[in-house]
């Protein structure tokens, strides 16, 4: 699952400027899971979301400026 993620990870980051990403939903409750996503992830600042809420932060995100689409 985790590999899986990382490719997942890695064609929604493409060649963008991001420097952190936010991870939720069930998951993050897993402590091997996001260890091992941090391992992947280095040049990230990993977000990890203790609540289920990735979608209304990201409109809340764009809706304020914080990212451009």
């Amino acid at each position: 699952l985790v590999q899986l993620q990382i490719a997942s990870l890695r064609q929604a980051i493409g060649n963008t400027s991001i420097e952190k990403v936010f991870i939720d939903g069930g998951f993050v409750d897993n402590g091997c899971f996001v260890e091992l996503l941090k391992r992947y992830f280095t040049q990230y600042a990993l977000e990890i979301m203790p609540t289920p809420l990735g979608s209304a932060l990201g409109a809340a995100m764009v809706v304020n400026g914080d990212v451009e689409l």
